[in-house]
């Protein structure tokens, strides 16, 4: 038994998991100055430095063709009047019968347990 135990021992050592945290990294300033305009004209574009964009697509078969959601720059669609991103629908990409569906995603940094994106209306937790 004290074999077996130290074998599990050992591999938790070397898998990391008994000492790892997953932590994401950490941006400042956190915020954006979403009144500057920011390019959407490549389907991967980055809003800023350390946010993501989880970029998903839809393939359409019959018209061999990849649909990407469409993400348009306002500078008076947000808050009071303030610039925003705005993405089109994701649920009917493509044409005719044969659409499809994505789930792009826009990834805020790390900042605590604070989540960086809300609906229109809600106020940032």
């Amino acid at each position: 038994m004290r074999k077996f135990n130290l074998l599990v021992l050992l591999i938790l050592a070397f898998t990391g998991l008994s000492t790892s945290t997953a932590l994401g990294e950490t941006v400042s300033p956190y915020k954006v100055d979403f009144n500057k305009s920011i390019s959407t004209s490549s389907h991967d574009f980055k809003v800023a430095a350390g946010w993501g964009h989880k970029v998903d697509s839809y393939y359409d078969d019959e018209e061999y063709e990849t649909y990407y959601p469409t993400y348009t720059y306002s500078s008076t669609a947000g808050v009071g009047n303030s610039g925003a991103l705005l993405i089109g629908d994701q649920e009917s990409l493509g044409s005719g019968w044969s659409g499809g569906s994505s789930v792009d995603l826009l990834v805020t940094p790390a900042e605590g347990q604070r989540h960086g994106l809300c609906e229109e209306g809600q106020e940032r937790r």
